[in-house]
């Protein structure tokens, strides 16, 4: 196979910064990656425009489902350690305001596989906040993520790091207007598109070995280019992303 399409190509868009993606006025559900067929209304940063495609997009895995029951605002988290000492105090703001109704989600960080490198995790519980903005869920100590989302506005995640003999760790997670990003996968040395490419968004981690890794199964937002490699997600918060792309005989790229 030529070197050239082994190495695998540039994302042509400013994918790994949000504050570069337009306003998303629609009422859609925020954080899924949309059908490439829309992906002809993207302009600006985008290096293509992209032409009519089938391939839906789809979030790779299932939200995990409410645990328990409680107080509104409140979820007893289905943890594996036999006895929780504390607590995770997830608030969600949006405008510095609380945010009452906000999907909350917490996944527990396991350990890395160093055969195939992967992070296992779990997921803890789900709910929605109160009208003060929180959900608490019970935890022992450990890394987790806390994602949070709502109607119209983009998703917002945090690593929560719960320290042994912490009665209450407290994380904030800010909601703003949603954002779309488009870009398109292409060969780096001959821009010709790369059609039907897997395109997967996640959080930008500089620290990370592996951004995709770092990031609950549940929540990578991932879709398929269409034939000319366009791609197109919608509902990401403001902040900065990493894209990866993979394609049968082209390899992986990120961005």
């Amino acid at each position: 196979m030529p070197r050239a399409l082994a190495i695998f190509a540039a994302l042509c868009l400013l994918a790994a910064v949000a504050y570069a993606l337009w306003p998303d006025g629609a009422g859609r559900d925020p954080g899924r990656g949309e059908d490439p067929s829309t992906a002809g209304a993207a302009s600006g940063a985008s290096s293509g425009v992209a032409s009519k495609g089938s391939s839906p997009s789809s979030r790779t895995g299932r939200r995990p489902e409410a645990a328990g029951t409680g107080t509104a605002g409140t979820v007893v988290a289905t943890d594996p350690e036999p006895e929780p000492d504390g607590t995770i105090r997830v608030e969600v703001q949006s405008q510095k305001a609380p945010l009452p109704g906000a999907r909350v989600r917490i996944y527990r960080r396991g350990l890395r596989d160093p055969n195939t490198n992967r992070v296992g995790w779990t997921p803890m519980g789900s709910g929605k906040t109160g009208k003060d903005g929180v959900a608490s869920f019970r935890a022992g100590p450990g890394r987790y993520v806390a994602v949070a989302e709502a109607d119209r506005l983009g998703r917002a995640s945090k690593v929560v790091v719960r320290a042994a003999g912490d009665a209450v760790t407290r994380v904030v997670l800010g909601l703003s207007e949603a954002r779309v990003l488009n870009g398109r996968v292409q060969v780096k040395r001959t821009r010709e598109p790369v059609p039907l490419a897997d395109v997967a968004v996640v959080p930008a981690d500089p620290d990370a070995e592996n951004a995709l890794e770092e990031t609950p199964p549940e929540e990578r937002l991932t879709m398929r280019a269409d034939e000319k490699g366009a791609f197109r997600f919608k509902g990401l918060g403001a902040g900065a992303y990493q894209v990866i792309a993979t394609a049968p005989g082209y390899g992986r790229d990120e961005e």
